[in-house]
């Protein structure tokens, strides 16, 4: 698969290894779906790939306006992750490469499924 050592598929799957956000895109690349897939009940074909930089800005957005409708600064959000508020601050701004575990607690403290932050507008 491209992008993908041999056995990341099945290794994430197993031991639910905490992944970067760059190797959601690269199994969706490969699997030829979006990444909205592995977070939902089914294949979601994708027609075009999204490459890294694109999966991040995605990421990057979709957290900032799950922000903003929350009503929460970076600031707020950061506490309430655990997280420091100039992460939050890479994360809206920069595209900063992440952690699923890190989409999880951001989806959590902004009370949206996980799936909202890698969905397509």
């Amino acid at each position: 698969m491209a992008g993908l050592r041999a056995g990341t598929p099945g290794y994430i799957e197993r031991t639910r290894a905490n992944v970067q956000l760059t190797t959601v895109a690269s199994l969706a690349r490969a699997l030829k779906v979006a990444p909205i897939s592995f977070f939902c009940e089914e294949l979601v074909p994708l027609s075009f790939p999204l490459s890294d930089e694109q999966m991040l800005d995605l990421f990057r957005r979709n957290v900032q306006v799950a922000r903003l409708d929350a009503g929460m600064s970076q600031n707020a959000l950061a506490k309430a992750a655990g997280l420091h508020r100039d992460y939050v601050w890479k994360l809206e701004k920069l595209g900063t490469n992440t952690t699923l575990d890190v989409a999880e607690s951001l989806a959590l403290r902004l009370e949206v499924d996980v799936a909202t932050l890698f969905s397509l507008p």
